[in-house]
């Protein structure tokens, strides 16, 4: 009997050994991460077109308080296209009309609310 529980005994403990992984001390029967489904992180959510494009881009030169003075430069939604188009073009990103709206619905969005 006592030869049959130190084989027993050894058994579990070389199964234990192999089916271990780096840096896990828990046994195999109790380690939990084997019995249940990792958690599922929510995919990050992705930020859109127009402000990629304008922190990529237009924050180089200006910080967001060029937005908020004072003294705007626009009064609409066309100035605020007008703008977006002439400095692509300055900066030659060549960007397409796409794009140039995407910046300016994500400035107006964010700062102006023109209704169109």
């Amino acid at each position: 009997m006592k030869k049959t529980l130190l084989i027993y005994t050894l058994l579990v403990s070389i199964s234990a050994v192999v089916t271990a992984t780096p840096g896990d001390t828990a046994s195999p029967a109790k380690n939990p991460s084997l019995d249940s489904k990792p958690e599922k992180k929510p995919p990050a959510k992705a930020m859109p077109r127009g402000q990629l494009l304008y922190q990529n881009h237009c924050m180089v030169c200006h910080e967001s308080n060029v937005h908020i003075r004072d003294r705007k430069k626009v009064g609409s939604l066309a100035d605020i296209t007008m703008w977006v188009s002439k400095w692509s073009d300055y900066r030659k990103l060549d960007w397409s009309t796409d794009e140039i709206r995407a910046v300016r619905d994500y400035l107006n969005q964010t700062y102006y609310h023109f209704t169109e």
